[in-house]
């Protein structure tokens, strides 16, 4: 089972998701405790693991002997999201905490659902790979339990005009080179993902923009409704 490549959808991958969910859950009791007062230190220990992560995962990418300039340089959005959950334990700023929250929930999720690996458990790649995008998670859930950041119309629209200028900025290092940084290239990943299903390139940077800008609404639309029934429970 341990052998051989990874398989999006297989035990191995089932076991993986399993032991991020349990993650994510023991550490969603103690960021409801650091809220109240305890654990003082959680906050920069999760942060110092952010960074850590970043670069293991960068350093080894680089430095691999399986190295490649099409897909090695922390260009992925999932690297600055590492990055921004850093930024947003340590800084509490408000542009940091709603990219961090719009792409982990709205981009990140997808290295969860569709990994792109090629090796199991038996290759270390295997275990960066789910430890970093793990504490994207993390904080995440910090961000959310401890911190309590509830996303209003003003981070929805931050979010996706950075989300698209980062696209735009990319666009012209993938096509003069032949990458496909954040999945914005003409040319395809070796695993599948839903990308796949928005057509040809360059139509689907249309359809990638636009799903975007509608995944971020609807990550939106729920909190703004909540405020919106409390609002009017508080009146009544």
């Amino acid at each position: 089972m341990f052998e051989g490549p990874f398989r999006s959808g297989s035990a191995v991958h089932f076991l993986a998701l399993a032991a991020c969910a349990l993650g994510v859950l023991i550490y969603g009791v103690l960021a409801r405790q650091h809220r109240e007062g305890r654990h003082p230190w959680l906050a920069k220990a999760l942060a110092a693991g952010c960074i850590t992560a970043w670069i293991i995962n960068t350093v080894t990418a680089l430095t691999s002997k399986h190295f490649s300039w099409e897909t090695s340089l922390p260009l992925y959005y999932c690297n600055w999201a590492n990055l921004l959950g850093a930024a947003v334990l340590l800084t509490r700023s408000r542009t940091a905490e709603s990219l961090l929250y719009y792409w982990a929930c709205g981009l990140t999720v997808w290295a969860f659902i569709t990994p792109t690996l090629e090796f199991g458990p038996t290759r270390i790649g295997f275990w960066i790979f789910w430890g970093y995008h793990l504490c994207i998670a993390l904080a995440v859930c910090h961000l959310l339990v401890a911190d309590r950041f509830r996303p209003t119309l003003k981070d929805w629209l931050v979010a996706s005009a950075i989300t698209i200028l980062y696209g735009l900025a990319l666009l012209p290092i993938n096509v003069h080179f032949g990458w496909n940084y954040a999945f914005l290239g003409q040319t395809k990943p070796h695993a599948p993902t839903p990308i796949e299903a928005l057509g040809t390139w360059p139509l689907r940077l249309v359809w990638l923009a636009l799903l975007a800008i509608v995944v971020f609404f609807l990550l939106t639309a729920p909190w703004l409704a909540c405020q919106r029934i409390r609002r009017a429970s508080e009146k009544s």
